[in-house]
Protein backbone atom coordinates (compact mmCIF):
# COMPACT_ATOMS: atom_id res chain seq x y z
CA UNK A 1 0.00 0.00 0.00
CA UNK A 2 0.99 3.37 -0.88
CA UNK A 3 -0.16 6.76 0.39
CA UNK A 4 -0.84 9.24 -2.96
CA UNK A 5 -0.78 13.18 -1.99
CA UNK A 6 -3.69 14.27 -2.38
CA UNK A 7 -7.83 13.03 -2.72
CA UNK A 8 -8.14 12.54 -6.58
CA UNK A 9 -6.38 9.48 -8.39
CA UNK A 10 -3.87 9.50 -10.62
CA UNK A 11 -4.49 9.76 -14.38
CA UNK A 12 -1.52 8.96 -16.21
CA UNK A 13 1.69 6.57 -15.74
CA UNK A 14 3.90 10.12 -14.77
CA UNK A 15 1.44 11.28 -12.07
CA UNK A 16 1.06 8.22 -10.53
CA UNK A 17 5.17 7.95 -10.17
CA UNK A 18 5.48 10.97 -8.57
CA UNK A 19 2.93 10.60 -6.56
CA UNK A 20 3.86 7.31 -5.10
CA UNK A 21 7.01 9.09 -4.39
CA UNK A 22 5.70 11.88 -2.63
CA UNK A 23 3.64 9.69 -0.31
CA UNK A 24 6.88 7.53 0.04
CA UNK A 25 8.55 11.39 1.89
CA UNK A 26 5.90 10.95 4.04
CA UNK A 27 7.51 7.79 5.82
CA UNK A 28 10.92 7.71 4.11
CA UNK A 29 13.81 10.58 3.66
CA UNK A 30 15.33 9.76 0.24
CA UNK A 31 18.83 10.87 -1.23
CA UNK A 32 18.54 14.36 -3.02
CA UNK A 33 17.68 13.86 -6.29
CA UNK A 34 16.88 10.03 -6.19
CA UNK A 35 14.27 9.33 -8.33
CA UNK A 36 12.72 6.55 -6.30
CA UNK A 37 9.50 5.16 -8.73
CA UNK A 38 10.19 4.20 -12.43
CA UNK A 39 7.07 3.12 -14.53
CA UNK A 40 8.36 1.16 -18.30
CA UNK A 41 5.61 0.09 -21.02
CA UNK A 42 2.23 -0.03 -21.50
CA UNK A 43 0.00 2.74 -20.71
CA UNK A 44 -2.23 4.07 -17.50
CA UNK A 45 -3.50 1.94 -16.03
CA UNK A 46 -2.03 -1.19 -17.61
CA UNK A 47 2.22 -1.40 -16.93
CA UNK A 48 4.61 -3.56 -17.76
CA UNK A 49 7.45 -3.05 -15.49
CA UNK A 50 7.00 -0.90 -11.65
CA UNK A 51 10.22 -0.75 -9.85
CA UNK A 52 10.08 1.63 -6.51
CA UNK A 53 13.99 1.74 -5.40
CA UNK A 54 13.82 2.75 -1.56
CA UNK A 55 17.62 2.21 -1.47
CA UNK A 56 19.60 4.53 0.68
CA UNK A 57 16.03 6.07 2.38
CA UNK A 58 16.15 6.36 5.67
CA UNK A 59 13.05 5.58 8.20
CA UNK A 60 11.21 8.54 9.34
CA UNK A 61 11.58 8.54 13.08
CA UNK A 62 12.56 6.00 15.60
CA UNK A 63 9.16 3.63 14.67
CA UNK A 64 7.83 2.63 11.73
CA UNK A 65 4.69 4.50 11.42
CA UNK A 66 1.38 2.35 11.06
CA UNK A 67 0.15 1.81 7.34
CA UNK A 68 -2.39 3.99 6.68
CA UNK A 69 -5.70 2.10 6.58
CA UNK A 70 -8.30 2.63 3.31
CA UNK A 71 -11.66 3.02 3.96
CA UNK A 72 -14.83 3.24 1.89
CA UNK A 73 -15.33 1.72 -1.84
CA UNK A 74 -12.62 0.56 -3.92
CA UNK A 75 -11.65 0.97 -7.49
CA UNK A 76 -10.16 -0.61 -9.79
CA UNK A 77 -6.79 0.60 -10.45
CA UNK A 78 -3.39 0.44 -11.96
CA UNK A 79 -2.02 -3.52 -12.97
CA UNK A 80 1.33 -4.16 -13.53
CA UNK A 81 3.19 -7.26 -15.45
CA UNK A 82 6.26 -7.00 -13.27
CA UNK A 83 6.37 -5.19 -9.51
CA UNK A 84 9.98 -4.73 -7.68
CA UNK A 85 9.87 -2.77 -4.66
CA UNK A 86 13.54 -3.02 -3.20
CA UNK A 87 15.52 -1.46 -0.40
CA UNK A 88 19.60 -2.68 -0.15
CA UNK A 89 19.67 -1.02 2.15
CA UNK A 90 17.33 1.03 4.24
CA UNK A 91 18.39 2.96 6.82
CA UNK A 92 16.82 2.69 10.42
CA UNK A 93 19.19 4.49 13.18
CA UNK A 94 22.30 4.88 10.59
CA UNK A 95 22.01 0.72 10.08
CA UNK A 96 21.35 -1.20 7.25
CA UNK A 97 17.95 -3.00 6.82
CA UNK A 98 17.27 -4.95 3.14
CA UNK A 99 14.03 -5.47 1.70
CA UNK A 100 13.12 -6.72 -1.60
CA UNK A 101 9.70 -7.91 -3.01
CA UNK A 102 9.32 -9.35 -6.58
CA UNK A 103 5.99 -10.10 -7.88
CA UNK A 104 4.14 -10.87 -11.65
CA UNK A 105 0.37 -10.21 -12.41
CA UNK A 106 0.27 -7.61 -9.49
CA UNK A 107 -3.01 -5.29 -9.59
CA UNK A 108 -3.86 -2.36 -7.44
CA UNK A 109 -7.04 -0.91 -6.23
CA UNK A 110 -7.27 2.70 -5.46
CA UNK A 111 -9.09 3.95 -2.37
CA UNK A 112 -8.92 6.41 0.22
CA UNK A 113 -7.96 6.66 3.70
CA UNK A 114 -9.43 8.35 7.00
CA UNK A 115 -8.53 11.79 5.85
CA UNK A 116 -9.95 11.24 2.48
CA UNK A 117 -6.16 10.87 0.99
CA UNK A 118 -6.07 8.94 -1.68
CA UNK A 119 -4.30 5.71 -1.77
CA UNK A 120 -2.74 2.75 -4.10
CA UNK A 121 -3.51 -0.53 -2.31
CA UNK A 122 -2.40 -3.73 -3.70
CA UNK A 123 -5.09 -6.20 -4.15
CA UNK A 124 -3.40 -9.44 -5.61
CA UNK A 125 -0.49 -10.89 -7.27
CA UNK A 126 0.15 -14.37 -9.32
CA UNK A 127 3.68 -15.48 -8.28
CA UNK A 128 6.64 -13.85 -6.36
CA UNK A 129 8.94 -13.69 -3.70
CA UNK A 130 9.91 -11.29 -0.80
CA UNK A 131 12.57 -11.16 1.60
CA UNK A 132 13.81 -8.75 4.49
CA UNK A 133 17.15 -9.01 6.36
CA UNK A 134 19.04 -7.52 9.03
CA UNK A 135 22.50 -8.53 10.06
CA UNK A 136 22.97 -9.51 13.71
CA UNK A 137 25.65 -6.16 14.19
CA UNK A 138 22.89 -3.97 13.04
CA UNK A 139 20.18 -5.67 14.84
CA UNK A 140 22.64 -5.53 17.71
CA UNK A 141 23.01 -1.93 16.91
CA UNK A 142 19.59 -0.74 16.58
CA UNK A 143 18.68 -2.47 20.00
CA UNK A 144 21.42 -0.91 21.89
CA UNK A 145 20.78 2.44 20.74
CA UNK A 146 16.44 2.37 21.33
CA UNK A 147 18.14 1.06 25.15
CA UNK A 148 20.14 3.37 25.68
CA UNK A 149 17.90 6.33 24.57
CA UNK A 150 15.21 5.06 26.50
CA UNK A 151 17.59 4.46 29.57
CA UNK A 152 18.54 7.88 29.67
CA UNK A 153 15.25 9.54 29.78
CA UNK A 154 15.92 7.61 33.86
CA UNK A 155 19.24 8.51 34.24
CA UNK A 156 20.59 5.54 33.43
CA UNK A 157 24.01 4.92 31.64
CA UNK A 158 23.83 1.07 29.29
CA UNK A 159 27.45 -0.04 29.33
CA UNK A 160 26.83 -3.46 27.46
CA UNK A 161 24.27 -4.40 25.53
CA UNK A 162 23.72 -8.72 23.96
CA UNK A 163 21.13 -10.46 21.52
CA UNK A 164 20.44 -13.77 21.50
CA UNK A 165 17.82 -15.20 19.14
CA UNK A 166 16.29 -18.31 19.19
CA UNK A 167 14.24 -19.49 16.53
CA UNK A 168 10.76 -21.30 17.84
CA UNK A 169 8.93 -22.61 14.61
CA UNK A 170 8.74 -20.85 10.96
CA UNK A 171 7.39 -17.60 12.54
CA UNK A 172 8.27 -17.77 15.78
CA UNK A 173 11.58 -16.55 18.12
CA UNK A 174 12.53 -16.38 21.18
CA UNK A 175 14.56 -12.94 21.79
CA UNK A 176 16.82 -12.52 25.41
CA UNK A 177 18.72 -9.10 25.83
CA UNK A 178 21.28 -8.97 28.75
CA UNK A 179 22.41 -5.34 29.85
CA UNK A 180 24.75 -3.87 31.99
CA UNK A 181 24.00 -0.67 33.48
CA UNK A 182 24.80 2.09 35.61
CA UNK A 183 23.56 4.63 37.64
CA UNK A 184 24.88 6.83 39.86
CA UNK A 185 28.03 4.66 41.90
CA UNK A 186 25.49 1.23 41.17
CA UNK A 187 25.63 -1.19 38.13
CA UNK A 188 24.35 -4.55 37.68
CA UNK A 189 22.86 -6.77 35.10
CA UNK A 190 19.48 -7.56 33.87
CA UNK A 191 18.07 -10.03 31.10
CA UNK A 192 14.84 -8.92 29.16
CA UNK A 193 13.20 -11.78 27.66
CA UNK A 194 10.02 -12.20 25.21
CA UNK A 195 8.95 -13.70 21.85
CA UNK A 196 7.96 -12.27 18.44
CA UNK A 197 5.68 -13.87 16.30
CA UNK A 198 5.20 -12.53 12.67
CA UNK A 199 2.00 -13.05 10.93
CA UNK A 200 1.59 -12.73 6.69
CA UNK A 201 0.86 -9.02 6.95
CA UNK A 202 4.31 -8.56 8.47
CA UNK A 203 2.91 -7.26 11.56
CA UNK A 204 4.86 -8.43 14.80
CA UNK A 205 3.27 -9.22 17.84
CA UNK A 206 4.82 -9.33 21.43
CA UNK A 207 4.31 -11.71 24.34
CA UNK A 208 5.74 -13.54 26.90
CA UNK A 209 7.54 -10.82 28.23
CA UNK A 210 9.58 -10.91 31.25
CA UNK A 211 12.71 -9.22 33.06
CA UNK A 212 15.01 -10.74 35.68
CA UNK A 213 18.30 -9.09 37.42
CA UNK A 214 21.67 -9.56 39.68
CA UNK A 215 22.86 -7.51 41.98
CA UNK A 216 20.82 -4.20 43.69
CA UNK A 217 21.09 -2.52 40.74
CA UNK A 218 20.31 -4.81 38.63
CA UNK A 219 17.17 -5.88 40.50
CA UNK A 220 16.01 -2.61 41.17
CA UNK A 221 16.10 -2.37 37.30
CA UNK A 222 14.24 -4.81 36.58
CA UNK A 223 11.61 -4.28 38.73
CA UNK A 224 10.94 -0.93 36.77
CA UNK A 225 11.31 -2.63 33.62
CA UNK A 226 8.75 -5.40 34.49
CA UNK A 227 6.03 -2.53 35.01
CA UNK A 228 6.90 -1.18 31.83
CA UNK A 229 6.86 -4.22 29.58
CA UNK A 230 2.81 -5.21 30.96
CA UNK A 231 1.69 -2.30 28.83
CA UNK A 232 4.01 -3.81 25.94
CA UNK A 233 2.31 -7.55 25.90
CA UNK A 234 0.52 -8.14 23.57
CA UNK A 235 1.35 -4.93 21.13
CA UNK A 236 1.93 -5.36 17.71
CA UNK A 237 3.72 -3.43 14.84
CA UNK A 238 4.70 -3.07 11.54
CA UNK A 239 7.75 -4.42 10.28
CA UNK A 240 7.57 -1.88 7.11
CA UNK A 241 6.92 1.33 6.68
CA UNK A 242 4.38 0.61 4.18
CA UNK A 243 1.71 -2.47 4.00
CA UNK A 244 1.53 -5.09 1.28
CA UNK A 245 -2.26 -4.77 1.21
CA UNK A 246 -3.69 -7.90 -0.56
CA UNK A 247 -0.67 -9.43 -1.24
CA UNK A 248 -0.38 -12.39 0.64
CA UNK A 249 2.93 -14.24 1.38
CA UNK A 250 2.84 -17.88 1.40
CA UNK A 251 5.69 -20.53 3.17
CA UNK A 252 6.96 -17.30 5.23
CA UNK A 253 9.82 -18.45 7.34
CA UNK A 254 12.01 -16.92 9.94
CA UNK A 255 16.07 -17.62 9.86
CA UNK A 256 17.75 -16.65 13.16
CA UNK A 257 21.38 -17.55 11.49
CA UNK A 258 23.64 -14.49 11.92
CA UNK A 259 20.69 -11.97 12.17
CA UNK A 260 17.21 -11.93 11.36
CA UNK A 261 15.88 -12.67 7.66
CA UNK A 262 12.25 -13.28 6.47
CA UNK A 263 11.68 -15.01 3.28
CA UNK A 264 8.11 -15.69 1.87
CA UNK A 265 6.46 -16.63 -1.43
CA UNK A 266 4.39 -14.00 -2.89
CA UNK A 267 1.01 -15.59 -4.23
CA UNK A 268 -3.27 -14.68 -3.96
CA UNK A 269 -5.16 -14.99 -1.15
Amino acid sequence: MFPLVGPDYPKSGQELAQRIQSGLTELLTFPPGRNVVVIQGGSYPAFENVKVDLTGASINGSVPPQPPKPTGQRDPGPTTAELHIVGRPIRYQGRGINLELNATGAKFDLSHDETGQALLVAREAETGNFALDIAAADLQFILKTAATEAARQKGITIQDLDVKLISQGPRMVDVEIRVKAKKLMMTGTFAVRGRVEVDEALVAKISNLSCDGQGIFGNMAAGMIQVALRAQEGRRFPLTSFSLGGLALCDLQISTTDGLRITAEVGKK
